[in-house]
């Protein structure tokens, strides 16, 4: 459990560095060393690449948050009553029944929250994706937040690869797009509590005798 829950411990933003140097092509990097385990042939920009790196620095980020759900899922795991896999193992349920029939639904709550904390997430995820890619490269890995950090206070060209324009700071708009996106937010997270309540429901409605 700690070696699954390490990551979640460290920074974004530490995190961020070190896969831009693992991914970088100067020095000890993952290209590097591929290139001397003759796996390629010639140095690979990861983070130079439109088309690749958006599910690199979406890779990084489920890694980053594993150990949490992993957390959750074995504290949903522990609220599941022995008695339910006693019964269908009487019943003749083998393993793979037992799962479908009572792990499965007892997990039904834990996995809602798991989903909508991981879309809260992937839409406040900032600082991974400044300091790994900065947007790029060509917007390729850009995010709300860093759209609106780019229009209030501007930015160069992109790191990862390059391929990012200059943009002007634009305070007035990303005031306006900071006020919408935290609407969004709220909305989401409104469509979060009325899920949880109508489980909690029907869980208590199974429940009566």
């Amino acid at each position: 459990r700690a070696v699954y829950f390490i990551p979640a411990v460290i920074s974004a933003a530490i995190i961020g560095v070190v896969f831009q140097l693992m991914l970088s092509n100067f020095g000890d990097s993952l290209s590097a060393a591929l290139l001397r385990l003759h796996v390629i042939q010639r140095p690979v920009d990861w983070l130079g690449d439109p088309h690749a790196v958006l599910w690199i620095v979406i890779g990084i980020g489920i890694w980053n948050t594993l150990g949490y759900n992993l957390v959750y899922f074995l504290a949903g795991l522990q609220t599941i009553p022995a008695e339910l896999y006693e019964a269908a193992r009487i019943d003749g349920a083998r393993a793979a029944a037992q799962f479908w029939h009572v792990t499965v639904p007892g997990l039904r709550e834990i996995g809602m929250i798991i989903l909508f904390l991981a879309v809260l997430y992937s839409l406040q995820v900032f600082d991974l994706v400044q300091v790994l890619t900065g947007g790029g490269p060509y917007y390729a890995s850009e995010v709300v937040n860093t759209y609106i950090y780019h229009q209030a206070f501007g930015a160069g060209s992109f790191s990862g690869g390059g391929g990012g324009t200059l943009v002007q700071p634009n305070v007035g708009f990303a005031s306006a797009a900071s006020f919408f996106y935290g609407v969004l937010l709220l909305v989401i997270t409104g469509v979060q509590a009325l899920a949880l309540r109508r489980i909690r429901q029907r869980r208590q409605q199974g429940a009566r005798p």
